[in-house]
């Protein structure tokens, strides 16, 4: 079989779909391997690596899905790649294709085999190739929520982990899965005070016995939710993957959090789609994402996510994902962006332009 890499082109996507130990694999069990130039320079690979283990590598994606039998791609193939395709060939990659309707009906008038790896499961119900995206996105959650607790990217200046005479920031992860059990690992390793809510007892149950009963494991209600994240010391409250399970209506848990929590306290979304754009709840709309930021008021009870913060005032909102020492100076709305205007399955973090 010839098996074809194109580089990425996808905006922002510097992933590889095969690395230099795959190429070795595949051609010690005799396939062929065509790996378009400079398709690892986004993940440090070079093209001598790729050579070295056997690859060849060709000049142009139109020379990968010319030849190939077998196309390995990391994201959705882009509209320009889909012309690419011929009848027959098969594709393997992330399409969640329900978010990308148009995408869909191309990819079946090219009459190919394309093969999702977010469908891909297991005889016990496991999804072994969504499982690494969650483990990154939980543990990135904590390591974003600490960046944007420092006092350089208006947060109130807290160390997760404390200091001698100095209390350590409280954790609020919502959810014990795949990305809230990451999310933990590494709130606990920064010697943070972490709590973990979830509605599964079992999955906190397995979180207890691995933390050796150190850090709560609350229940996921409403009353839990609150006492969580209004008792001191405030921290970074971090919402993550599973937010949906606390039985207070899928986007009011974020209400919660913003309304109930200290204030610039750094609320983390993580959104972790699973097969077919859906979040791990199966809600098809995920909540809007959003963290606190300035010092004024808080939200007034009952008010929806990405509302006014006080009955007589309408904040603008801009993006904390800039890069550093820069400022952000037309805010993009009223409001952070919602699940309808922002892409489905990609989490966030938003503050009051004020902090920007």
């Amino acid at each position: 079989m010839i098996v074809g890499v194109p580089r990425e082109i996808k905006t922002a996507e510097l992933r590889v779909a095969l690395t230099p130990v795959g190429v070795r694999e595949l051609v010690d069990r005799g396939h062929t391997v065509l790996v378009e130039k400079e398709a690892g320079v986004g993940s440090s690979i070079t093209d001598a690596e790729y050579e070295a283990q056997g690859a060849r590598i060709v000049p142009t994606a139109e020379d990968v899905f010319a030849e190939a039998d077998l196309v390995l791609k990391v994201k959705e193939p882009q509209m320009s790649e889909v012309e690419l395709f011929r009848p027959g060939q098969v594709l393997f990659t992330y399409l969640h294709l329900a978010a990308h309707p148009d995408l869909a009906a191309a990819l079946r008038k090219k009459d190919i085999v394309a093969i999702a790896y977010e469908t891909v499961q297991l005889p016990d119900g496991t999804l072994p190739l969504l499982a690494p995206m969650s483990e990154i996105a939980g543990r990135m959650a904590t390591q974003v929520g600490a960046y944007f607790l420092e006092a350089a990217q208006g947060g109130r200046g807290i160390l997760l982990g404390g200091v001698a005479g100095v209390r350590p920031a409280k954790v609020v992860v919502l959810g014990a899965g795949m990305a809230g059990t990451n999310a933990t690992k590494i709130a606990a390793g920064m010697q943070a005070e972490v709590a973990v809510l979830d509605v599964a007892v079992d999955k906190l149950r397995r979180i207890d016995n691995h933390n050796g009963g150190r850090g709560g494991t609350p229940a996921s209600h409403p009353p839990n939710l609150g006492e969580q994240v209004t008792t001191p010391p405030p921290g970074v409250g971090t919402g993550v993957a599973a937010m949906p399970t606390v039985p207070a209506g899928g986007d009011g848990v974020l209400d919660v959090l913003v309304i109930a929590g200290p204030e610039e306290a750094a609320v983390v979304d993580e959104l972790v789609a699973r097969g077919q754009g859906q979040t791990p709840s199966g809600s098809r709309s995920p909540p809007p994402s959003r963290a606190t930021g300035s010092k004024g008021r808080r939200a007034p009870t009952g008010s929806r996510s990405g509302r006014a913060w006080s009955p007589t005032s309408t904040p603008t909102w801009c993006s904390c994902a800039r890069p550093p020492g820069t400022r952000r100076r037309s805010p993009p709305s009223p409001a952070p962006p919602t699940a309808t205007s922002r892409p489905r399955g990609q989490g966030g973090c938003w503050r009051r332009a004020s902090t920007c």
